[in-house]
């Protein structure tokens, strides 16, 4: 198949990239900023920059930039890579004339984006998720801390940040001063779950599962385990929503096995090729839903970087480690280019994650049919209100 990816940042993008090519699909990237390293990646038969950015221009202008590059590619579908595509392309889909795989619709991933819309979901469905709330300020927050509305220790983030950007957690008073740091408004504080990270990533159509993961990492390794008890929870979420796309929840397992959902990212994630070594090509099952059929890995364990090396010197070539010496072998640039930093997201400027955010709040303010639903009216008492 002959895929075009849209694409506004690097590292999560290159994954996506590579997983497509894996699977057998031509790839061609249309983006801007930081995805131009793209055009280096032996994966991308040809990189094209756009120059009408969502966020930024006009969707009319947008959408007829994409569909001229479909047509002078002969493109049989589009992928998003990023959560801007992915909110653009659930924004258009119905005015492209070839099929994108599936996505949510705009308002489904908005709900689930926003970390503030994503705790009060949770609650409605009856799903665990730690106790959340709303501030304008930091001053707001140690002031909600001095008066014991808030107990040490907490997780302070922006509530539409993404690949941990602005995450800060506060263990003792000496960690205030990060917190006088914070530069976003509101201040999204939530209690700190002790326990281990459990993520589940799943591809879904219309509110039902059709292939999911749980996996845990540690250091180099991701270990696929199944466990019907978060697989569960995350299932009421899906249905009642009617969901349809990929997405990736963020969880934490206590010590007494129970699970909280912390939040979730409707898009790609950073670690699909991790997947797709265990045997779930995400980005392929999106454009092919019906070869997914329920899929699961139920246990694997699958090496990365520098461990690899060591286990495929000592002899050990399971399945997984076969996919990812593939992986780093057919294509080293992406390696390369993490070392070296050439096209970090986390850098400011025109390609770094601060600029996707702001892009995709332009976007979602651009397209959204009516005024979006205040979570923090949801949220107990609100902004500066005690924790649920």
């Amino acid at each position: 198949m002959n895929v075009l990816i849209l694409a506004f940042a690097f590292e999560l993008q290159y994954s996506v990239v590579r997983c497509a090519r894996m699977a057998g699909h031509t790839v061609h990237v249309l983006g801007s900023g930081y995805a131009r390293g793209l055009r280096y990646s032996l994966s991308c038969r040809s990189y094209q920059r756009l120059e009408s950015v969502p966020g930024e221009a006009r969707i009319d202008e947008i959408v007829a930039e994409v569909e001229m590059w479909v047509r002078t590619l002969r493109v049989d579908a589009i992928l998003p890579s990023d959560a801007l595509s992915t909110r653009f392309l659930s924004a258009v889909a119905s005015r492209l004339t070839v099929p994108t795989g599936l996505l949510p619709d705009p308002a489904s991933f908005d709900r689930l984006n926003d970390k503030a819309h994503f705790s009060v979901l949770c609650q409605a469905c009856g799903v665990s998720t730690p106790d959340t709330a709303l501030f304008d300020t930091p001053a707001a927050v140690s002031a909600a801390i001095a008066q014991k509305r808030l107990h040490l220790p907490l997780v302070v983030k922006p509530r539409d940040g993404m690949a941990g950007e602005g995450v800060l957690v506060l263990r003792t008073v000496a960690d205030f001063d990060g917190l006088a740091q914070c530069a976003y408004r509101p201040l999204l504080v939530q209690t700190f779950i002790e326990g281990r990270d459990r993520d589940i990533s799943l591809l879904a159509r219309d509110g039902e599962i059709i292939a999911y993961a749980v996996q845990h990492r540690d250091a180099a390794t991701f270990d696929f385990t199944d466990n019907p008890q978060l697989l569960a929870q995350v299932r009421r979420l899906i249905a009642a929503e009617k969901f349809t796309g990929v997405a990736h929840f963020d969880a934490r397992e206590t010590k007494d096995g129970s699970f909280y959902l912390i939040e979730c990212n409707p898009r790609f994630w950073y670690s699909i090729f991790a997947l797709a070594a265990a045997g779930l090509n995400m980005v392929d099952l999106s454009l092919q839903p019906a070869h997914a059929k329920h899929a699961s890995v139920r246990t694997d364990s699958v090496t990365t970087g520098i461990p690899l090396l060591l286990s495929l010197f000592r002899n050990r070539w399971p399945a997984s480690s076969q996919w990812m010496a593939r992986y780093y072998a057919g294509d080293p640039i992406g390696w390369v280019c993490d070392r070296g930093r050439f096209f970090d997201d986390a850098r400011p400027g025109a390609g770094g994650i601060d600029a996707q955010i702001e892009r995709l709040r332009r976007l979602v303010s651009e397209t959204t049919r009516g005024p979006f639903p205040n979570a923090a009216a949801t949220l107990a008492a609100g902004i500066n209100g005690p924790m649920p």
